[in-house]
């Protein structure tokens, strides 16, 4: 890599870096914000019981209409031929730059080799992004490491499209009715929030 596809590694990494922190974060909050947000829906329909019935009617209806999806969609399954099935082989099919940076890795985190707490950590997330064939996750992890590594135009545009992949996870989360519930300060802008999720829960 020539100095300015180095400049732009380090940016995209750091961006990455970011929007996987805020992503967590926001996730994190989100789950926890669901608890009050469901609370606060369901003290609005022990109010109106009407509402509440209608509401139920259509959640089981879409209950029974999602098992019957599923119950059709199950495969039928070929019974296996034991006596003429050939013995499977497993084979290591990681690409070669991941084992390399994972053995790299693996030598200054594996538990084994030290104590410290942080590091087991890194290892762990290691061994998943190896396991699941994760070469961003395994290129980020080298950065924390300070381990040098070469990037490919494909991997530049991989790194890119993980980036944009998390940015549009991170504003779907953005516009639940959870979230907007959540970031408003305004106690009947809340109510109005939960009336316009109890709309879209009948008319769907």
């Amino acid at each position: 890599m020539d100095f300015f596809e180095k400049l732009e590694l380090n940016r995209l990494m750091k961006e990455l870096d970011f929007i996987d922190s805020d992503l967590i974060y926001k996730t994190s909050l989100l789950k926890k914000a669901d608890e009050g947000f469901i609370s606060n829906v369901n003290n609005v329909l022990d109010t109106f019981p009407d509402l509440k019935r209608i509401i139920d009617e259509k959640n089981n209806q879409r209950f029974a209409n999602l098992n019957t999806q599923v119950i059709s969609n199950i495969p039928i399954e070929e019974p296996i031929d034991i006596t003429t099935s050939e013995e499977l082989v497993i084979t290591d099919n990681k690409p070669t730059k991941l084992k390399s940076l994972y053995r790299q890795i693996a030598k200054s985190t594996h538990p084994d080799k030290n104590d410290q707490d942080n590091l087991k950590e890194v290892y762990i997330l290691a061994q998943k992004a190896y396991e699941s064939n994760d070469l961003i996750q395994i290129l980020s992890i080298c950065d924390s490491l300070k381990i040098s590594y070469e990037v490919t135009m494909e991997e530049f545009s991989m790194i890119k499209e993980e980036i944009d992949i998390k940015k549009k996870r991170i504003n779907f989360l953005e516009s639940t009715y959870t979230w907007k519930w959540f970031q408003e300060p305004q106690e009947d802008e809340k109510n109005r929030i939960i009336l316009h999720y109890l709309e879209s829960q009948i008319s769907k």
